[in-house]
């Protein structure tokens, strides 16, 4: 047990290399909870599991720069409390043969994750901000792009944005998460998105659903159950040379009629086998607007109308379904 309350003192703080930390079943009420002392830090074999920090800047704070992780890194089932700060920051470098996995946590903090390491999973947490206006999980790159991420089965709630990716991506999957009372959902802001799968998702949110703004690569969003109340576009797909895939999802839509409800920009989209609905009182005009070079928009059922450009790509599609 470590009881502080005085500035920046922290529970554990390591040194320069740390071969194999174990850090289970404590409980911590200090400023920090877990942290290095130095830049560069090198890291193997760390374990933080099943504990309990409520600390004010941050339950873990690896943000020293240039730190190196080696091995197998792990934080899991642990519960933290943070009343200012992000509750995990994860910043340095995964070499090649070594992972870095943040599972089954539970976090209550303003921020909950924010990272740029590259081979992590980030699996069932779940991350409560408490209508703070923070961000629940921001993944930025080490270097030029981050790859090899999977974001799984987590809950997200209270955030003003639930997941967001600022920078190239090689390799990301985002799949089976819960999104709900926040402000915006799946947020990507790649200059490249090579392999990006978003999949299986649930999201509740108030704004803007799922945007992916990038230049090129390969998007799959497939099988998502959308719901979102927002004046402006709720799912947008943009980038000159991206091939969009966009199937299979369910999204209820309060539109209010001037933009489209799901808008696809793209050097090749294929819209197909979606249910694009409102509640018949706050509708779009346009449910699905497709541009792109070449296009398939097949199988799908809307509220409003499908627009796609160029026009030979609409078929067999049902529009204007009441309610």
């Amino acid at each position: 047990t470590f009881q502080s309350l005085r500035g920046d003192d922290a529970a554990v703080a390591q040194d320069n290399r740390v071969e194999g930390l174990w850090m289970r079943d404590c409980m911590a009420t200090t400023p920090v909870g877990v942290t290095t002392l130095e830049r560069g830090a090198q890291m193997r074999g760390i374990c933080i599991e099943g504990n309990t920090l409520r600390c004010v800047n941050g339950a873990i704070v690896f943000e020293a720069g240039q730190s190196r992780y080696e091995g197998g890194n792990r934080v899991r089932a642990n519960r933290f409390v943070c009343e200012k700060r992000v509750a995990i920051t994860a910043h340095g470098n995964v070499s090649d043969d070594a992972a870095f996995d943040i599972e089954g946590n539970h976090i209550v903090a303003p921020g909950g994750i924010d990272s740029n390491l590259n081979r992590q999973r980030i699996v069932g947490n779940r991350l409560d901000g408490a209508r703070s206006g923070g961000v629940g999980i921001l993944l930025t790159p080490f270097k030029d792009s981050v790859d090899d991420q999977m974001i799984v089965g987590n809950r997200i709630e209270g955030y003003a944005d639930a997941i967001v990716l600022k920078g190239s991506l090689q390799r990301m999957m985002i799949k089976q998460n819960q999104i709900a009372l926040s402000r915006s959902g799946i947020t990507i802001a790649a200059g490249q998105a090579a392999a990006l799968s978003i999949e299986n998702n649930q999201l509740s949110v108030d704004g803007m659903a799922l945007r992916v703004d990038g230049e090129k690569g390969s998007v799959a969003i497939v099988g998502n159950q959308v719901e979102a109340p927002g004046e402006a576009t709720s799912i947008r797909v943009r980038g000159e040379a991206l091939a969009c895939t966009f199937d299979g999802n369910h999204c209820r839509l309060l539109h209010d009629g001037r933009t489209p409800a799901v808008l696809l920009q793209a050097h090749s989209a294929q819209a197909a086998s979606n249910r694009i609905r409102g509640d018949g009182r706050t509708d779009a005009l346009v449910s699905l607007l497709v541009q792109a070079k070449v296009a398939t928009v097949l199988g799908n059922i809307t509220r409003g109308a499908i627009d796609a450009n160029p026009p030979n790509a609409v078929g067999f599609n049902i529009e204007n379904v009441p309610d």
